[in-house]
């Protein structure tokens, strides 16, 4: 299992993006103890090949962006027009 941290790490993103990515459903956690979450390793690999696969099936308009970009330019887009709210932990 990983922390945020190594995740991030992994993914080549900050911790905060990760739980961005938790908090929306985007990327499933476990919780081993109360003040503890952790994402599986098969977790972040399912998540890899389902950016990958959607960056094969969208065409490059522009600079090439990597998956992380997109999901991040995606976030922020919904962000600015009020789509996403916190979960209160």
């Amino acid at each position: 299992m990983l922390t945020f941290a190594n995740a991030a790490a992994r993914l080549g993103v900050s911790a905060s993006t990760v739980r961005r990515l938790c908090d929306r459903g985007e990327l499933a956690y476990v919780r081993p103890s109360p003040r503890c979450l952790r994402i599986e390793d098969a977790e972040l690999e399912r998540y890899l090949a389902q950016l990958r696969a959607a960056a094969q099936r969208t065409p490059a308009a522009g600079p090439e962006l990597g998956a992380f970009q997109k999901a991040e330019l995606a976030y922020l887009a919904a962000a600015r027009a009020g789509g996403t709210k916190r979960r209160a932990a």
